[in-house]
């Protein structure tokens, strides 16, 4: 693809390019609908990727055969897609704007001779802040652990089995302001820690209680109490927020709920791993409504994801900014950005600019006035 036009001050670049939009997760499924739903099939070893208004299946995210016994899935500060891989022992990057592999964030790089180490052994639940603080629960070694996000490394256990009781951490904690939330599958209780004064973990559920047996995943409601699956109670229970206490079963007619998502305020999506499928429920009378997903092998978490949206069409030109580095005779851009809502002349605010990542790009120089963009 060649470029129209070319200037840069290092290590600034900006480009007007002209050419068709290459496949970016917002062509992906059904063109009018809004999201995708990416969900972890445990024993298919990868995350499928279906349309989230038909259910219809649309790719496998791991062309690689680098995913195994996938479990959770978080999302970078930068929009990126982080996946728990709980049969190898790594935590694996994929690109949001094409939904395709980057780098293997802990654990064993695939690209290197060298076996690195796991920081977490049997990852199952992370939480990634808006800060790029990360967390990964280890469910063979019973601790939640603080990672350094450039290098991996394990930085400390903010949660052990000998302060909170905790058993099996599992897939589904979340971040609740300070407070992260673990469900301990086998212990049946959940741990609150928080992330600003550790070590604090302890009991918020405690075991058993209202019958809750094998926690996987928590969601919190707008009131600020929280959705918790029961794994062997087979149901979804109701706890208060603040003081942990039981308040009702929510569900009841889905056997080994797994993972769940909201799809709208009082719509759930929720997996079972027993009839191997995802259900629409309502949470407020707890109805299951339809099945969006009819088949996917031993799903354990759901993320519904918006598709990144873009008003361009094919072959009109636009500029894209970014910083890039220089090597030789190539300019290479980790992340391009395209703005929306400016105006030239007068009429210009810059608190009308909206920042779109559009994705990153090479520029190989052949000449003084010719190259190549890619």
């Amino acid at each position: 693809m060649k470029f129209k036009s070319l200037h840069y001050s290092a290590p600034i670049l900006t480009l007007l390019i002209a050419f068709p939009l290459l496949s970016h997760a917002q062509n992906f499924g059904n063109p009018d609908c809004t999201h995708l739903l990416l969900v972890s099939s445990f024993s298919g070893n990868n995350v499928k990727i279906y349309d989230a208004c038909d259910g219809s299946f649309v790719r496998n995210l791991d062309s690689k055969g680098y995913l195994a016994g996938v479990q959770a899935i978080a999302l970078d500060p930068q929009g990126d897609l982080v996946v728990v891989s709980e049969g190898n022992n790594r935590l694996v990057r994929y690109h949001r704007d094409t939904l395709t592999y980057d780098k293997v964030v802990a654990g064993d790089r695939p690209e290197t001779p060298q076996n690195e180490p796991a920081p977490v052994r049997a990852p199952t639940g992370l939480v990634i802040t808006p800060e790029g603080r990360m967390f990964a629960g280890s469910y063979s070694d019973q601790v939640v652990t603080e990672l350094d996000p450039e290098t991996g490394t394990a930085l400390a256990n903010i949660v052990t089995a000998a302060r909170s009781g905790i058993m099996g951490p599992d897939t589904g904690m979340i971040l609740d302001g300070n407070r992260l939330l673990v469900p301990g599958f086998d212990s049946s209780t959940i741990v609150e820690v928080d992330i600003t004064q550790m070590p604090s973990d302890k009991q918020l559920v405690s075991a058993g209680a209202g019958g809750l047996n094998a926690p996987r995943t928590i969601l919190k409601l707008d009131d600020g109490n929280l959705l918790v699956t029961s794994w062997r109670g087979n149901k979804i229970m109701e706890f208060n927020g603040a003081s942990g206490a039981f308040v009702r079963n929510v569900v009841t007619a889905v056997d080994r709920p797994t993972g769940m998502a909201f799809e709208s305020p009082d719509v759930l999506l929720v997996a079972s791993d027993r009839s191997n499928d995802i259900r629409r429920v309502r949470i407020s009378d707890g109805v299951v409504l339809d099945t969006l997903v009819k088949s996917v092998p031993g799903p354990t978490y759901i993320l519904r994801l918006e598709k990144q949206v873009s008003n361009l069409e094919a072959n009109n030109a636009f500029w894209v900014i970014g910083v890039g580095t220089i090597a030789g005779t190539t300019i290479n851009v980790d992340q391009m950005y395209l703005t929306t809502g400016g105006q030239f002349g007068d009429a210009f605010n810059p608190a009308s600019i909206n920042n779109v990542l559009w994705g990153s790009l090479d520029v190989q120089f052949f000449s003084c006035d010719d190259g190549q963009v890619s």
